[in-house]
């Protein structure tokens, strides 16, 4: 998997929603992850139209040159929900 530190804001802001719409986070994570790619959106003036973001919408992390599909694989649901966890660790960390 690529190193969440190198993925663009947009793109974490990206994976965030994908994460909430795909329930991969649960209650208050939910919540969180919902604000905080709304905020991490706006402070690094994020659009829908951006690359990132629009490949994080899709459950692609793009980061160092690699890429890893949240929604593929026999274990998904699993490896996804801590990735999203991951993901929204870090995007705490960059607001």
């Amino acid at each position: 998997m690529p190193s969440l530190s190198s993925a663009s804001p947009g793109n974490i802001a990206g994976l965030l929603k994908y994460c909430v719409q795909n329930n991969d986070l649960s209650g208050g994570d939910a919540s969180a992850a919902q604000s905080d790619a709304s905020a991490l959106a706006a402070q690094n003036n994020v659009s829908n139209s951006d690359a990132g973001y629009a490949a994080g919408s899709g459950g692609m992390l793009n980061a160092g040159g690699q890429a890893y599909n949240l929604g593929s694989g026999g274990a998904r649901s699993e490896v996804t929900q801590q990735i999203c966890s991951q993901v929204l660790s870090h995007a705490k960390s960059l607001l």
